[in-house]
This record gives C-alpha cells, structure tokens and sequence, in this order.
C-alpha cells in the first residue's frame, strides 16, 4: 500500500509511493496504526486496487480476539476513488488465501482451495483488464466474476 500512495509517518507526512505501479491488488489490509484520518493517509492512491479479505481474517496474531475483521475493509471505504473492488470471502481466514490451514509444523505445498480459485480467477481478469486493457476482462470481473462465488460472499466495486 506504501508503494500505492499510502501516506506514512505522524499525520501521513512522508510519501514513498511508486510511479510505475499501475494498479494493485490489497490482500487483507492492516489499517495503518499512525495516527490521522484514513482519508488523508491514502489521498495519494490514484490507481485500481482489487482488495480481498475474509469473514474471518482476524489479527494474524494468535489469542488477539479484539480485531474485528471488518476492519480490513476500511481502506475499501476510505477509498472514493474509481476502479476500487472488494472481495470479502465467506469463512476465509489469514492463511486460507495460501492455500494452507493454520497448522504451526507443517512445511508441504500449499494446496488449491476454492479460496485460492477465486482470488487467482479475479486478480487475472483484473490485472488484464487494467495492465493489459482487455475490455473483454473488465467485462467478466464485473458481470461474471460473482457467479463463481458463493451466495455468501461479498463483491462489489466503486
């Protein structure tokens, strides 16, 4: 998100944003924890973001129950912007987007999940769409992308 526009340091006053970067995609954003408006922090995000979380996609650290994980659509929200998109999956966790269950000891590949179909299927119409200029992609992100989804998940873009 740094590298996006989001601004840094107290009041948002440093920016390191990268020209280059055309668009993004925002996998289970922290809201930053300096202080200042979310508003002022990301007025320099001027590109289309694609941002994914889960119902369940609380604090990455374990025994902290105080996060909510709606919270990781705030910069969705803050955001008023064009080309923004959310992807909030039914059940998914920190660690469903890897393909692997939370399991501390276990080292093998991760396995596809219907978490990591979606994400990979989404991110590619919406990479072609905005990197490539595919009208055709653009279209199936936003008129058929949700049929591949569960009823109980959440997409909507701005």
């Amino acid at each position: 998100m740094v590298a996006a526009g989001q601004r840094m340091g107290p009041g948002g006053q440093w920016s390191f944003k990268e020209p280059r970067i055309r668009a993004g995609l925002v996998m289970s954003p922290n809201i930053p924890i300096q202080g200042g408006v979310l508003v002022a922090l990301y007025r320099d995000i001027r590109i289309p973001l694609f941002h994914i979380t889960g119902t369940r996609d609380g604090n990455a650290v374990p025994g902290n129950k105080e996060f909510d994980p709606i919270q990781r659509t705030l910069l969705y929200e803050a955001l008023t912007i064009p080309h923004q998109y959310l992807l909030v999956l039914e059940r998914a966790d920190h660690n469903s987007f890897s393909g692997l269950k939370y399991e501390p000891h276990a080292h093998g590949p991760a396995d596809e999940t219907r978490y990591t179909r979606v994400v990979q299927d989404g991110a590619v119409s919406f990479f072609d769409a905005y990197l490539n200029g595919k009208t055709a992609a653009l279209a199936a992100l936003r008129h058929e992308f949700q049929s591949s989804l569960e009823p109980t998940d959440r997409f909507e873009w701005k």
